[in-house]
Formats: C-alpha cells, sequence, structure tokens
C-alpha cells in the first residue's frame, strides 16, 4: 500500500501558511471562522426547536430534549406516515420534516393527533390515515369558507422599528448591521413577523431564516413609515 503523501504534508502545508499571515489577516481569519461556527450552531439550535415542536404536534410526549430520543421518535413518526426504514436513510432532514410537516397539519384540521392512532389487528396504518381524512372531508363539507382578510398595517410598530434602525445607524447604512438591529429589536421586544414561527420556528428577530428575508422585513416596515396611515370614519360627539 503506498503511503498517503497528501495527508502527510496537509498539516505542515497548513501551518507554513498561517504563519505567513499578519497579526490582522490572522484576526480577521479567527473572526471568520467563529462567525462560521456560530452561524451553523444558531441554525442546529433552530431545526432543533423546530423538531421538537414538530413531533409534540404530531402527539410525541417522550423526552425531546434528549438527541437521540428526539430522532428515534422522528423515526417512529415517518414509520406511522408510511416511510419505509429503507427511505428514512435515504432522506435528508428537511425532506422527513417536510413529509411529517403536511401529516401534522391534515391531522390538527381533523382535530387528531398522530399518538391516537394505534396499530389495530387486521388494519393497516393507511387505512387508518385515510379513514381519519374521509372524516376530516365530510367534516369540512359543512363548513362555510371563511373570508380571507389581509393584516392591517401596522404603523406605529414600523415607527419603532424604524427609531431602532436609526439608533443602530443614524446613516442609514443599517444591512451590514443586521446582526445588530435584530439584537435591539429584540431587545426593546419588538415581535418578528407573526409567520416565521409557523414557517420557520423562529421566535424572535435574530432567528431570522435567511438574511434576504430579514432585510426584507425590516426594510417593508421602514417603507411603511414613509406612508400616511388612514384616519378612520369616526364621528366625534
Amino acid at each position: 500500500m503506498k503511503p498517503d503523501t497528501n495527508s502527510a504534508t496537509l498539516g505542515p502545508t497548513l501551518e507554513e501558511r498561517l504563519a505567513t499571515l499578519s497579526q490582522e489577516e490572522r484576526a480577521k481569519l479567527e473572526e471568520t471562522v467563529a462567525a462560521f461556527l456560530s452561524e451553523i450552531s444558531r441554525i442546529g439550535e433552530r431545526t432543533g426547536r423546530y423538531q421538537k415542536d414538530l413531533l409534540r404536534r404530531l402527539g410525541v410526549r417522550e423526552n425531546l430534549d434528549d438527541f437521540e430520543e428526539r430522532w428515534l421518535q422522528t423515526w417512529a413518526a415517518a414509520q406511522y406516515v408510511g416511510i419505509s426504514s429503507e427511505s428514512f436513510g435515504k432522506m435528508t432532514p428537511r425532506e422527513i420534516f417536510a413529509v411529517l410537516e403536511h401529516r401534522a397539519r391534515d391531522l390538527e384540521l381533523a382535530g387528531a393527533k398522530i399518538g391516537t392512532l394505534r396499530p389495530q389487528p387486521g388494519v393497516s396504518t393507511a387505512e387508518q390515515t385515510a379513514a381519519l381524512e374521509a372524516s376530516k372531508r365530510a367534516e369540512s363539507a359543512h363548513e362555510q369558507p371563511a373570508k380571507l382578510r389581509g393584516p392591517k398595517p401596522n404603523h406605529e410598530g414600523a415607527a419603532r422599528v424604524a427609531a431602532i434602525v436609526a439608533t443602530i445607524a443614524p446613516d442609514g447604512k443599517w444591512r451590514p448591521k443586521l446582526d445588530d438591529v435584530c439584537d435591539a429589536l429584540d431587545q426593546a421586544q419588538e415581535p418578528c413577523p407573526s409567520k416565521w414561527f409557523s414557517r420557520y420556528n423562529a421566535e424572535c428577530w435574530k432567528d431570522y431564516p435567511e438574511r434576504s428575508i430579514a432585510v426584507k422585513a425590516i426594510q417593508g416596515r421602514l417603507d411603511l413609515t414613509k406612508q400616511k396611515p388612514k384616519l378612520a370614519r369616526e364621528t366625534l360627539s
């Protein structure tokens, strides 16, 4: 067997390259690595919170703070919805969560939890699920569709966001300071967009799912402050 010359020279080569960096370059590199690791940790924490919330919506009551137990219950939930062990091993966490998310929403609409489904002799899980969905369709047939109304513009909230942004970036260049802006919004207990929790399991500004999404949300509030709120048609007596 030939010796692995690449692995033997990788270490010294990397050390030699680091040695050629100036103190300022080394500090910048360390800062970049620290930011990368912090982002990975933040994503892992957010994923864990979403996974636990999803399993609870599916009726799981075990200790979900334990990593191994959480994934065991995820596998068990996947088995209930028809994902085989072989398919489970080939799927990414995002794909698994997407399937379970659809099932959780179906069960919530039907007013049931997956924990109430128990194996019955001669009845497969698919048959039980089909019966549950048929019951849901029968109930929804008697319901009148609700009128959808968009949320009213929150001019007061937008003004608060604009004031906080101005304290962080008086010159108006707040995008490079997005993380500082989000921290300031959280410290002021300014609520993040309500859809963030249902879509991304994000509970505050600093948990923003993607940088572009946070920028769009903040910019939207800044734009709203430039609009004049419509006066309510009231007669004062």
